[in-house]
């Protein structure tokens, strides 16, 4: 059975995260290299996949399903089991191969994608938490 009161909680945090990048406000990459912002999007971001991954890997647990070899697998699970869609099962993996880059191989993060990801795909954290809610039912 689902613990609906922890993955609520952990998707009131992903709204959380989604709410502070918001704040920054950056209109142009000029705006995102100047200062601190680069390292603090690449920061929220990466928590951001972690706690979808999170919720994930607590779903796969609480249902009885089978159990992920690696990261980008839990998000084929919830396709498989009919809670993610093939679209958004397909951009979460690909976000965790964004959030590895970033805490792998920090030492080359092209900026311009980053910035990339902080303008196009934050609606896609929101699609992502809308499946959830729907799928537990709150």
């Amino acid at each position: 059975m689902v613990d609906k009161v922890l993955i609520e909680r952990k998707l009131a945090l992903l709204r959380e995260r989604r709410e502070l990048l918001k704040v920054y406000k950056l209109r142009t990459y000029a705006q995102f290299l100047d200062g601190p912002y680069q390292k603090a999007v690449e920061k929220v971001l990466q928590e951001m996949v972690e706690i979808c991954l999170d919720i994930g890997k607590h779903l796969i647990a609480d249902e009885g399903l089978p159990l992920a070899t690696d990261s980008k697998e839990i998000f084929q699970i919830l396709h498989r089991h009919k809670i993610l869609s093939k679209r958004m099962s397909h951009m979460m993996m690909d976000m965790v191969g964004f959030r590895n880059f970033i805490v792998h191989v920090y030492e080359k993060i092209d900026p311009e994608i980053v910035y990339g990801v902080y303008c196009q795909h934050l609606p896609d954290f929101d699609r992502f938490a809308r499946a959830i809610t729907r799928y537990i039912g709150a």
